[in-house]
Formats: structure tokens, sequence, C-alpha cells
């Protein structure tokens, strides 16, 4: 969408070693820059051999999470 712009930040970056029983977080950041709200639907994936420990707000289904914000 334009002026609607989204990032995915890791706690962990790219190389980083991730152990069994390590936590990791994921902040989401939507910023609207249009003169008007806007809602939208957000999904994102729960990485492969990782474990869904919680979210505010979120629906998990199978290995999909998903929100509605405006």
């Amino acid at each position: 969408m334009d002026n609607i712009i989204a990032e995915k930040l890791s706690s962990h970056t790219a190389g980083m070693t991730v152990n069994p029983g390590d936590n990791m977080t994921f902040t989401f950041s939507i910023t609207n820059k249009r003169e008007t709200d806007v809602t939208l639907a957000v999904t994102d994936k729960i990485p492969a051999n990782t474990t869904f420990v919680s979210s505010e707000n979120c629906t998990v289904n199978g290995d999909a999470l998903s929100w509605t914000v405006t």
C-alpha cells in the first residue's frame, strides 16, 4: 500500500546463534503516512523450529499469527 511502511525487527541479528531455550523477541512497526486512518490485517509465520510463547492481541492459527490494526 502506498504510504504504509511496515517493519519487523528481531532481538537476534542475522548470523547470531540461537540456542535451545533462548527467547527471541520480534517487534512489528507500522507507520501510516496517509491523511486518513487505515485498518490493516497483519499476518506473520512462526519461524521453523521455534515455539510461539506469547503476544498481545493476536490470533494463532497453526504456524500463522494475525492481528488487525488501525
